[in-house]
């Protein structure tokens, strides 16, 4: 069994210097993600059930996603962070829309 990893934390993006986005802004982008992930099977437990969840502390590890939940993230993850960087809203998550039908097949 592979050793677990964090994948993202929202302090690494409130806490570094020169950041530029809001404890809220950063928390709807966990959010969007964490819900799509729930929503669809991905996770192996419930993360948080709202985005009140969603604090400095808050985490996505490689060990509370599924086989498919971590290869849509290694896929999709890093191309929506830069689509946000570019001014997309955190609800447009096309690039995890696509690929778990993608994976299912692959797989």
């Amino acid at each position: 069994m592979a050793e677990s990893f964090t994948i993202d934390q929202v302090s690494w993006h409130t806490e570094k210097q020169g950041a530029l986005a809001t404890l809220d802004q950063v928390a709807e982008r966990f959010w969007a993600v964490v819900e799509f992930l729930q929503v669809n099977g991905l996770t192996v437990r419930q993360l948080a059930s709202g985005i009140d969840e969603i604090d400095e502390g808050f985490s996505i590890g490689s060990d509370v996603l599924t086989d498919l939940g971590l290869q849509l993230m290694r896929q999709a993850y890093d191309p929506w962070l830069r689509a946000l960087d570019k001014g997309m809203s955190p609800n447009k998550l096309r690039q995890f829309e696509r690929e778990p039908a993608k994976l299912r097949e692959e797989g």
